[in-house]
């Protein structure tokens, strides 16, 4: 574990050593943030709750999915095509290591720099002014929190996963756009999973997806009960575990497939 540990620090030194690009991304993304409260307060002038959902519910589940953007952000589909164009991901396979823990190290110790620098703003929005809520209870912050690290690995290694693709296609980037697509609106990132009609609800909470967003900010609002949280928590589990195992095998494939084309 000391070696990947020194990925892990390796990555968090490389990201202080360009504070210009990091902090610009994080101040882009707050400015995205604010847009959104402007249009959502002229929807709810018009409304009283939309889908059990007050305004200021609203508001902390947009800042609450703003949150998870800085901690689920996966960059290892990028990393390996880019490695795999131009040849430096043997720079990796040739190491004594698992490579695919690198990855995951190197894409973790990344997501906390950016979370970390994000989280003390949101405290600081939820306990001192009243446009937010905080938690039901700090057992559903608990919960949250469990939650968010399962949606962190799961993530992970779903893109990964379709990141390996370019072991056999070499450029992975316009299928990785339209899935990521997809993807964010079903998890939640665009409306709440809340808002869209009741047979996409009903599939949605059985797919790893809701778990990136909508399913802890939810948890968070004190949407669901105990014995619910006990069956998203047993699902989400399982696609955790479940993607590892075919992440794994399509890894393992997918290098006995690998032709370098550069470096």
């Amino acid at each position: 574990m000391n070696k990947y540990r020194r990925f892990f620090v390796n990555q968090i030194q490389s990201v202080l050593a360009f504070k210009a690009n990091f902090f610009a991304e994080i101040l882009m993304r707050s400015l995205g943030f604010l847009i959104m409260i402007y249009l959502w307060k002229a929807v709810y002038a018009q409304s009283g709750d939309i889908a059990g959902f007050t305004f200021k519910e609203l508001l902390t589940y947009f800042l609450l999915v703003e949150l998870f953007r800085h901690f689920l952000a996966v960059s290892t589909f990028e990393e390996i095509k880019d490695g795999v164009q131009h040849g430096n991901i043997a720079n990796y396979l040739i190491l004594p290591l698992n490579s695919l823990y690198i990855y995951f190290a190197k894409n973790i110790s990344q997501n906390l720099m950016s979370m970390f620098f994000f989280v003390l703003p949101v405290f600081g929005l939820v306990y001192f002014t009243d446009i937010f809520v905080g938690p039901s209870n700090w057992m559903y912050l608990i919960l949250t929190v469990l939650m968010v690290i399962i949606a962190l690995f799961s993530s992970m290694f779903l893109y990964t996963m379709l990141g390996s693709i370019a072991f056999w296609t070499v450029e992975t980037g316009n299928i990785i756009w339209a899935f990521n697509f997809i993807v964010s609106f079903f998890a939640g990132k665009m409306i709440p999973v809340q808002f869209m009609p009741e047979i996409i609800q009903n599939v949605m909470q059985y797919t790893p997806f809701v778990a990136i967003f909508n399913l802890p900010a939810s948890i968070y609002l004190g949407k669901y009960s105990y014995d619910e949280l006990v069956v998203h928590f047993a699902v989400q589990i399982a696609w955790m575990v479940g993607l590892y195992l075919l992440l794994t095998l399509v890894w393992n494939r997918g290098l006995k497939r690998l032709e370098l084309v550069g470096g």
